[in-house]
């Protein structure tokens, strides 16, 4: 797995980075775009298990609509869903580690993994599906343990120190 995997639209809009982190995350208070999700192996996530700290699940969000199509899938996800689940690394030696998320829907049979690096708590998008959540370290693509911090909104995200 590559460290910091890069699309030609992270390279086309780079000169535009510091407008987006004024205007447009504070706004839609998002900090990932359609183009830095990738497809990811569906048959590994669904081996792994709650008890062992390998994913947590979601509950859909009942007053979630569907992101079928271009525009919905914009807007679902920038403005339309508000309910956010945060995990965090569940050893404490992780910390600091570098680790990548990804998310299961068996429902819309998708499941995709964020190219961007985190650490210590992320909060990730709920939407009108069940969800299986996880994370896998950056530099070795292994599953890394996760927990759930807080099922909360996009609006208290501001309260959260993520």
């Amino acid at each position: 797995m590559k460290k910091r995997p890069w699309h030609w639209l992270d390279v086309v809009l780079w000169p535009l980075r510091p407008l987006l982190i004024i205007f447009w995350e504070r706004w839609c208070q998002k900090k990932s775009y359609a183009w830095q999700w990738r497809n990811f192996d569906k048959d590994l996530v669904n081996k792994l298990s709650v008890n062992r700290q390998q994913v947590v699940m979601a509950d859909k969000d009942p007053q979630a609509k569907s992101r079928q199509g271009f525009w919905p899938n914009f807007y679902q996800t920038n403005f339309g869903w508000q309910k956010v689940v945060v995990i965090e690394p569940a050893k404490e030696q992780d910390a600091d580690a570098d680790y990548q998320v990804g998310f299961y829907d068996a429902e819309d049979d998708v499941c995709q993994l964020c190219t961007l690096i985190r650490q210590g708590r992320t909060a990730l998008l709920v939407g009108p599906n069940d969800a299986k959540f996880f994370a896998v370290y950056s530099d070795t693509g292994e599953v890394m343990p996760i927990r759930l911090q807080r099922l909360t909104t996009k609006s208290d995200l501001k309260n959260i120190l993520i």
